[in-house]
């Protein structure tokens, strides 16, 4: 009889230890959106790109150091460009889409049936126009889209982040 219910206090330690672990991941993912949503809303992340896709269909993994930071209207990028041609012909250009400057517009929204964030940017940077649409997840994983007259347009995946992560790489 000890044994059963030793056996008893065993299993029921195990679940409420199982659920216990659930609460904590479900809170660690609502303490995530929470960043999300403040860093999307108050217009202050960095977005790092990890790969680029081009309009033809070719895709590269990118390295670091290659990203978008928003500070208010404020928008600093160190993009690289691709573009893969039918003929096998590639165009490469790590510092093609480079600037610091204000924007014209960084518009927000949030899109509640799919539960994410479209942030349209417009920058002028006297030698080009660009428009941006990034869609960002409350997971932090995003999606950027640039089109300007100058390059053909162009895509990134990646994640975006608190700009002191950046900072603090790098130091």
């Amino acid at each position: 009889m000890k044994k059963i219910a030793l056996l008893f206090v065993i299993v029921l330690l195990g679940v409420s230890f199982g659920f216990s672990q659930d609460l904590t991941s479900k809170e660690k993912k609502a303490q995530l959106e929470q960043e999300i949503k403040e860093m999307i809303e108050n217009r202050d992340f960095v977005f790092h790109a990890k790969s680029i896709r081009s309009s033809t269909g070719g895709k590269l993994d990118l390295s670091l150091y290659h990203d978008l930071s928003i500070q208010g209207m404020y928008v600093e990028a160190n993009l690289p460009y691709y573009c893969a041609l039918e003929s096998d012909n590639t165009t490469w250009d790590d510092d093609a889409i480079t600037f610091s400057v204000e924007a014209e517009s960084v518009e927000v929204k949030y899109n509640e049936k799919r539960n994410d964030y479209e942030i349209f940017i417009l920058v002028d940077t006297g030698r080009n126009i660009f428009n941006m649409k990034m869609l960002v997840g409350m997971n932090g994983c995003a999606f950027l889209t640039i089109m300007s007259a100058e390059y053909e347009t162009v895509s990134y995946f990646g994640i975006v982040d608190r700009p002191e992560y950046l900072d603090a790489y790098l130091n």
